[in-house]
């Protein structure tokens, strides 16, 4: 009996553009926040990386539903 079953094809433009704007927002932390925010500098990375942030949470809300309970994030 054959029990393989096909996954679903992940690789779409949709998800591309989630993984490329997840690269731009990792960049923007290694590139304009980390070095200012390790040599003293008071600002968060909301005040550098907000346009990346942002583009990435719009793409993965997308991609994704919402999850189905509330995660605790305490």
């Amino acid at each position: 009996m054959d029990t393989f079953i096909p996954g679903k094809n992940l690789r779409n433009p949709e998800k591309l553009a989630l993984k490329q704007a997840n690269n731009a927002y990792a960049d923007c932390i290694a590139k304009n926040f980390l070095g200012e925010w390790l040599k003293g500098a008071n600002l968060s990375i909301n005040e550098v990386c907000q346009e990346e942030y942002t583009k990435m949470q719009e793409l993965d809300g997308e991609n994704y539903p919402p999850l189905p309970f509330k995660l605790d994030t305490q």
